[in-house]
């Protein structure tokens, strides 16, 4: 029998997807029996045999259930490329199922470098930091690829596949796409490409669990803008608008959706930060230069050199690592956002700006 995590189908013990799969519930919420809670969604899996694709070569990774429909995340049978021979990239994609019927495909923009793909956790980029991803490697660093694939809570009675691709090694890359159901056809209601360019990097977080949607944070490298200066970083909410149909993306941090920094020092320019961040390299810590002209009321003084967040744990948990690498009072964390009584008000109305409060470590 295959063993299954998080909807993880084994292929070591179940290569081609041919047996009965147990699904084994990590968490019970709510008194909801059979539903597995990844941080901001509880999808249910059933214990259903996995149905194979119409290519006998090709096996199915990972299986969603979003009732009435299953998304299953596919790698297809690997294909000679004409212009280059000794590439065999294997498709990607994701299939669109309802009681065993392939209703629709979607194939996914990066095709995996080769056959072996297994899992690992994910970078500080591409999908969100530490969730595990599949992963595969060709000839090449260059050609290395990872994919993520999990279910969101668009808006109240809306869930989609959000699907994450990162390839590169030197210069990373990022495609990212939500896949709704609708009509027994996939719609890729939002597309982040960042395949072609050098000068960002997009990543994708997920929310609190009680909170709709996902978390966009766009990086802009501070060397490739016009003048060169710090580094930028924005970060959207990305929701589903009943009324008009579409998704749409609201900046934060927002009421009731506040954002944490972490910052590792204070410096004079943003070369000097720069520079300092390498140094940070050996604590295992990415931190960029944060301009506080380029967020409204963030009230520090100087160029810092930090890292943003969505949940409060995750940054508490990066500002005590950092400290204990780097122990130094420079070593802070903030939490940015509105104060609590305006979570239930709409962010036009109260026409304040967001606000810095020091967190204890």
């Amino acid at each position: 029998m295959a063993r299954v995590e998080e909807g993880v189908v084994d292929q070591q013990h179940c290569p081609n997807g041919r047996c009965q799969v147990a699904i084994r519930i990590r968490q019970v919420i709510g008194g909801v029996l059979g539903c597995v809670v990844l941080v901001w969604l509880a999808a249910c899996h059933d214990a259903d045999p996995l149905p194979v694709t119409g290519d006998t070569k090709a096996r199915i990774l990972q299986r969603f259930a979003v009732a009435p429909y299953e998304f299953y995340l596919v790698i297809d049978a690997c294909r000679a490329d004409p212009d280059d021979p000794q590439y065999r990239p294997c498709p990607l994609q994701i299939e669109l199922r309802a009681s065993g019927r392939l209703l629709d495909r979607y194939p996914l923009a990066v095709p995996s470098p080769a056959a072996e793909i297994v899992r690992h956790a994910a970078g500080p980029w591409g999908a969100e930091f530490g969730r595990n991803v599949w992963a595969s490697s060709g000839l090449s660093d260059n050609s290395a690829l990872s994919t993520a694939a999990r279910i969101v809570l668009m808006s109240r009675g809306v869930r989609g596949l959000l699907v994450s691709q990162q390839f590169g090694f030197e210069h990373l890359h990022q495609y990212h796409v939500l896949l709704l159901p609708q009509r027994n056809q996939l719609l890729a209601a939002w597309v982040v490409d960042d395949q072609f360019t050098y000068a960002s990097a997009a990543r994708t977080d997920a929310v609190p669990s009680s909170t709709l949607g996902f978390v966009r944070v766009q990086f802009n490298f501070g060397v490739y803008l016009e003048p060169p200066g710090a580094d930028r970083v924005e970060m959207w909410q990305v929701l589903w608008n009943e009324t008009l149909q579409r998704v749409e993306e609201v900046p934060l941090p927002r009421p009731g959706l506040p954002l944490y920094l972490v910052t590792g020092g204070a410096f004079a320019s943003a070369a000097a930060a720069t520079t300092a961040s390498r140094e940070m390299l050996r604590c295992q810590h990415d931190l960029r230069s944060v301009d506080p002209r380029n967020h409204p009321g963030l009230g520090l003084d100087t160029i810092a050199l930090g890292e943003w967040y969505v949940h409060r744990s995750q940054a508490k948990a990066a500002a005590r690592a950092l400290d204990t690498c780097e122990p130094t009072p420079a070593v802070r964390l903030y939490e940015y956002g509105y104060p609590a009584w305006l979570s239930s008000a709409p962010q036009s109305s109260h026409g304040g700006r967001p606000e810095l409060v020091r967190v204890p470590l």
